[in-house]
């Protein structure tokens, strides 16, 4: 099933909600640029032994795609230019805390190493974010290459509902959200053998500008280390700085956390916000 809407201003909204035991396993905020003329491979590995010393475990992964989110009555772009090198991966020896930096993009995730691990809250991720560019930032100048010149912003909550939260199978989606319905369904087909869904909608700021797009994706999944049924939740919300630099990215990657929190919270039901303390 899919889905695209908009919403009207939230200034006249309540507090964000806050649940006390979010069931999110990993969290991603991204920024990426124009690619950087110069920006070498052995510049990421100076850059990580000068500034992000306690991150001693690599790996390369293929680049990510240089893509702009269209806004409606405009077009998308994708390109990835001149050869990419690898996206390099460092990471804690824990493997909670991630920095992926390609030659267009420097990523900051938190991760969910051990059941017992607390979500960390947004704030301090996006601190670590906020250090980690800046120092990049540093970086470069002191190579005598151009400061990243900011085009796309996005965070990312991925969150697993797990047989904890007493979901056995595809049976009990209608108990995990608001929109999916059990009372209203014929007596013809049977339980649905799988459900999966998007969900698109226009993201809007207090001017109710455009300013990018929320993506929802929900789908069953087997649980890693207990084989057992589970459901993961994804949620995106990507779109262009809301003003010039890393300012105008902070700016929209706060915009982004509430429409994540609040698009989160409607779209799941009431039994579920229980579970998850919601405060």
């Amino acid at each position: 099933m899919g889905q695209e809407s908009s919403s009207q201003t939230m200034q006249s909204r309540g507090p964000r909600p806050e649940f006390g035991k979010p069931p999110v396993i990993e969290v991603a905020l991204s920024i990426q640029f124009s690619p950087i003329q110069g920006f070498h491979l052995a510049y990421v590995g100076e850059f990580r032994q000068s500034f992000l010393p306690d991150l001693s475990e690599t790996s390369d992964q293929p680049p990510l795609e240089h893509i702009v989110e269209p806004m409606p009555g405009s077009f998308s772009f994708h390109f990835m230019g001149q050869a990419m090198f690898p996206r390099v991966w460092f990471h804690d020896p824990a493997n909670t805390k991630l920095v992926q930096i390609q030659q267009d993009r420097l990523i900051w995730n938190w991760r969910k190493g051990n059941p017992e691990d607390q979500y960390p809250r947004f704030e301090p991720i996006f601190g670590s974010l906020s250090g980690a560019f800046d120092q990049f930032e540093r970086f470069l100048m002191a190579k005598g290459l151009e400061a990243p010149q900011i085009d796309q912003c996005e965070l990312t909550y991925v969150n697993v509902i797990s047989s904890a939260a007493h979901y056995a199978g595809v049976q009990d989606t209608p108990r995990l959200f608001s929109f999916v319905s059990s009372t209203d369904r014929g007596d013809f087909l049977p339980v649905a053998e799988n459900v999966t869904f998007q969900l698109r909608y226009v993201i809007t700021g207090e001017d109710n500008v455009p300013r990018g797009r929320l993506y929802i994706e929900g789908s069953p999944i087997i649980e890693v280390g207990t084989g057992r049924p589970a459901f993961m939740l994804k949620l995106v919300a990507r779109g262009a700085p809301i003003g010039d630099g890393f300012s105008g990215a902070s700016d929209f990657l706060h915009l982004g956390r509430e429409w994540i929190v609040r698009g989160f919270t409607d779209i799941t039901s009431k039994e579920m916000h229980d579970y998850w303390e919601r405060q």
